[in-house]
């Protein structure tokens, strides 16, 4: 009777771990189902990525040069030449300008 009672119990503990397998079969199914899903996503977006930055590539690029070329040189408001502000000596180089541009008239008038 013992020995009965005894191999109930490992055919008992044996189902137990045949279902515990089971479960955690399962669950390793799922985890790899939600992986491949995932995968499948990130690989959907990364195509689409990819079609837009083909996309807007050239006019990004151009965008990028303009601004990166579009050089507009100017004095800083705060420098001073020989005590005078940026106002002060824009005007005298202005008045410069003027005068090279009136002597280079009178020249081809000449």
């Amino acid at each position: 009777m013992a020995s009965q009672s005894q191999g109930i119990q490992q055919l008992l503990q044996a189902e137990k771990r045949a279902a515990e397998k089971r479960a955690a079969g399962k669950v390793s199914e799922a985890h790899k189902r939600k992986n491949r899903r995932l995968k499948q996503e990130t690989q959907e977006k990364m195509t689409i990525l990819q079609a837009y930055f083909q996309q807007n590539r050239d006019e990004v690029l151009d965008n990028l040069l303009a601004f990166v070329c579009d050089i507009r040189p100017e004095i800083h408001e705060n420098y001073r030449i020989n005590g005078k502000g940026r106002k002060e000596q824009l005007c005298v180089q202005i008045g410069m300008l003027d005068a090279v541009m009136e002597y280079e008239a009178s020249a081809k008038l000449e």
